[in-house]
């Protein structure tokens, strides 16, 4: 298995030469660092992801064919993984987003005791 480069993210658990300061379209590749200053930066309240929640994550999806993983030199000239999201991922993403949707309307009627 090919060690993971050191990890240099401009977010709250560490510093990052990649390009997570841009803006990133929805389809293009994207290393792990820089998925985690995009979560950073759109989560309310703050939320800090660390290597040891991100990359287990990024394995999973990975391994069900969700995103598919290629090593590159990032503009710094350093290695690192970048993901990009497959057809499959697409599809699984919907249907999470709908079992999510359903699940926290459920919440809400529970907690506003409606129904």
């Amino acid at each position: 298995m090919r060690e993971r480069p050191a990890r240099h993210c401009s977010t709250k658990t560490g510093r990052c030469s990649c390009r997570s300061g841009r803006r990133q379209s929805r389809r293009s590749a994207s290393i792990g660092c820089t998925l985690a200053a995009r979560l950073e930066q759109v989560a309310e309240p703050s939320l800090a992801l660390n290597q040891g929640t991100l990359y287990p994550a990024l394995v999973r999806l990975e391994q069900k064919g969700w995103i598919k993983g290629a090593w590159q030199r990032t503009e710094s000239n350093r290695e690192a993984k970048y993901y990009k999201i497959t057809k499959a991922g697409v599809r699984g993403l919907q249907q999470q987003t709908e079992r999510w949707r359903r699940l926290a309307g459920l919440v809400d009627k529970l907690l506003l005791n409606e129904g």
